[in-house]
């Protein structure tokens, strides 16, 4: 039994091993990691962050530049961009959740809109109506993108009415 646990921690050192020698800051994992791989880390100064849902990960790295790896033994794992920011922190919110911050992103294709300050039902509907919003004026960069390559001409804007004419 104890072979099964020194293959286990040989591993999980190689495995620890090869996350250090692209020399993050900060890794974050969509599940558990193993309390072994947890100390390995912890001695390479590799902060970790568990239990990232897969969209927030999607997200981050749009805004980082950074890639995602499916596993510590994907080839690809040497080539593929680490993503960058300024400045990470935690912070506690009022409620009790602690908030991440990547803070300092170059600017990509993203943001984040904090909302607070009304009744939760008030911003139920804000965020709702945000989103909409939000769908509406992606569908419509689609839209001018496939007219432009089908080269259609854009309808010009309609004339101004000015009392007199």
């Amino acid at each position: 039994m104890e072979t099964v646990f020194d293959q286990e921690g040989a591993y999980l050192r190689i495995a620890c091993a090869k996350i250090a020698a692209l020399q993050p800051d900060v890794v974050l994992v969509e599940r558990g990691v193993a309390r072994l791989a947890q100390e390995h880390l912890l001695d390479a100064k590799i902060s970790l962050v568990l239990f990232v849902k897969p969209s927030v990960m999607h997200r981050i790295s749009l805004m980082t530049g950074g890639g995602t790896f499916p596993s510590v033994d994907d080839a690809a794992l040497e080539r593929l961009p680490l993503g960058t920011c300024q400045k990470f922190y935690c912070k506690t919110a009022a409620h009790g959740k602690t908030l991440m911050y990547l803070a300092g992103c170059d600017a990509g294709p993203g943001c984040t809109v904090l909302l607070r300050g009304a009744d939760i039902s008030v911003l139920y509907h804000v965020k709702k109506l945000l989103r909409f919003a939000i769908f509406c004026a992606y569908g419509m960069r689609h839209v001018a993108t496939f007219l432009s390559t089908l080269r259609a001409d854009p309808v010009p804007a309609p004339m101004s009415l000015t009392p007199g004419m």
